[in-house]
């Protein structure tokens, strides 16, 4: 198993009850993404973030940074895929 198999997560947790402060958060989340990797991502509702650029999930870890009470990032290797993902 090769470099191919390394998946890129980001977990964070935004606490806060407050509606308007958790769509400001993802709409400014999505812009910023969409303006440095000009596609949309898919929200999850787990509060993860997967991808296979390691590029891309230190640039998605440091935009929540900025907003959420704990984000980590994992590097982790696949072991083993059900159906297709795209690439990103």
């Amino acid at each position: 198993m090769g470099l191919e198999n390394v998946v890129w997560v980001v977990d964070y947790d935004l606490s806060t009850a407050d509606e308007s402060k958790r769509t400001y958060f993802y709409r400014k989340l999505q812009r910023k993404m969409r303006k440095l990797y000009g596609a949309r991502w898919k929200l999850s509702t787990q509060s993860c973030y997967f991808t296979d650029s390691e590029e891309v999930a230190k640039k998605f870890y440091e935009i929540v940074a900025e907003f959420c009470t704990r984000a980590t990032m994992y590097r982790a290797q696949e072991l083993e895929r059900f159906g297709k993902r795209e690439k990103q």
